[in-house]
């Protein structure tokens, strides 16, 4: 619970609706095209490139109207929410938070960055991408001061 209301409602601009059917993506094939390459070890390869890269670098990619991920995750800097780097496959390995003490956040279930022990089931990616979404109407600009709410409760939003 505490998860669902402090992070990221991943993409912006996407209906607070998720029901077990919207959860895999506008297709209901992104998630598990991601957790399909991170079974088959991560790889940067022609798959990766052709099929992974595109769901980050993509406008469009997680439904009419959204922007790419890259948008917003665009480097390893303070200035890239996150400090998260989706353009890459070198900036998506390593991670997110990668300027925070310690460095780097697994977004794949690997037990630290740079490791190959992949888990899909307790990736910080499907985490962001199956559960937490955007509700309408709420500015994204997640702070540490605003990440407590605002409260999301059946679509509608507001102090509790």
């Amino acid at each position: 619970m505490k998860e669902r209301l402090r992070n990221n409602r991943m993409p912006p601009l996407v209906e607070f609706d998720i029901p077990e059917e919207h959860r895999d993506g506008p297709t209901g094939k992104e998630v598990p095209m991601l957790a399909d390459w991170v079974a088959a070890g991560a790889k940067n390869d022609d798959n990766f490139k052709n099929n992974i890269l595109p769901l980050f670098t993509g406008e469009d990619a997680w439904g009419e109207g959204t922007g790419a991920c890259t948008d917003c995750h665009f480097d390893n800097s303070e200035d890239s929410y996150h400090e998260m780097d989706l353009t890459s496959y070198e900036g998506i390995m390593k991670g997110g938070d990668v300027l925070s003490q310690p460095p780097g956040v697994p977004l794949f279930g690997q037990s630290a960055i740079g490791a190959t022990d992949y888990d899909w089931s307790h990736s910080k990616m499907k985490g962001r991408l199956r559960n937490n979404r955007m509700p309408p109407g709420v500015e994204f600009d997640i702070t540490e001061e605003n990440r407590m709410g605002p409260i999301v409760a059946h679509g509608v939003f507001g102090d509790m």
